[in-house]
């Protein structure tokens, strides 16, 4: 009797393996994950609110209100690339900096997480018109290892999540607290 439950349970445990490491490595590598919102301002504006990374905990979701135990210093040019912002929140750091800067038209950074073993590409890119288009994204490849592209698949929805958020504060810090969202 105990070897039977012993041998079925270690057949589940195997083939549940052998489904984690085949669906893993039938994951793509690569992936995205973005979110875009309307902002009822000048593009200037809206730009200069994302180009400067000390503006962000005013509307980004990663705050001290948010994280309590989130310790941000920044370092480098005061905005633009350059700039930097490092952080901890008692189980993880990280950092991202500024790689391209065009006024009115994107903000584009690089984060790097966990001693450099996790890199992604990010930025946001603003289109002027009676509104300001802004889509935040960002990008990454996961490589060869099956596990990690199953974390990624499981970890952008949580990531567009927090860009959906984002995108609601950046349009209420221009509309007001009752700003309609539309996020696609």
């Amino acid at each position: 009797m105990i070897q039977k439950i012993f041998r079925t349970t270690l057949i589940l445990v195997t083939a549940l393996i052998a489904a984690v490491l085949i669906g893993g490595f039938m994951t793509p590598s690569e992936w995205r994950s973005e979110a875009k919102n309307t902002v009822q301002a000048p593009v200037s504006e809206v730009f200069e609110q994302v180009n400067t990374l000390r503006n962000w905990p005013n509307w980004t979701p990663w705050n001290s209100e948010t994280y309590p135990e989130l310790s941000i210093s920044y370092s480098g040019a005061e905005s633009g690339v350059g700039a930097r912002y490092q952080w901890f929140d008692g189980a993880m750091n990280g950092e991202l900096y500024v790689t391209q800067s065009v006024p009115n038209q994107t903000v584009q950074y690089t984060v790097v997480m966990d001693d450099g073993e996790f890199e992604m590409d990010c930025g946001f890119d603003f289109v002027d018109g009676q509104q300001v288009e802004v889509t935040w994204g960002c990008s990454g490849d996961s490589g060869s290892n099956p596990v990690q592209r199953l974390m990624m698949k499981l970890y952008e929805p949580m990531m567009r999540r927090d860009f959906v958020l984002g995108l609601q504060q950046l349009k209420a810090h221009f509309e007001g607290p009752s700003a309609a969202t539309e996020i696609q």
